[in-house]
């Protein structure tokens, strides 16, 4: 909500961006007003489980998973959305803040712009590390 700039995203204290992550979200949004990244997840253990092909593609046909979701960490969106979308992100009492954020902006902001490579590393919580294991991609 204090931002001012033309642009925002999420930096979650679990994620490491490539040097050109921010280079490459601003690109894929060209003509857009948001636009998506992929991901590598990591094990807590610093084992390489691969590229995220569910919580970072959303509606992407090749999803791994049946459901449509962009994590919050692997989104950029223009200021003015992320505002519009901030009373959902904090009054939800659920764990979907997430996808709240992604519904809301694939109705409301248009097409998304992507990048087609993971720019991020993320580490999952060993609760999720099957999961992730299961339905990551080796490239």
């Amino acid at each position: 909500m204090a931002a001012r700039t033309p642009w925002v995203t999420f930096a979650d204290d679990d994620v490491r961006w490539e040097p050109d992550h921010a280079h490459r979200l601003l690109a894929a949004a060209d003509g857009h007003n948001r636009a998506g990244t992929l991901r590598n997840v990591w094990s807590p253990s610093g084992d390489y489980l691969g590229v995220d092909r569910f919580e970072s593609v959303g509606d992407d046909p090749g999803r791994r998973v049946p459901y449509e979701m962009l994590d919050n960490n692997v989104m950029l969106m223009r200021r003015e959305f992320g505002t519009m979308a901030a009373v959902l992100y904090r009054e939800t009492i659920e764990y979907n803040d997430d996808r709240l954020m992604y519904e809301f902006l694939k109705q409301n902001a248009g097409p998304r712009g992507r990048t087609s490579k993971a720019s991020i590393h993320q580490i999952c919580p060993e609760r999720l590390v099957a999961f992730f294991r299961d339905n990551c991609a080796p490239d």
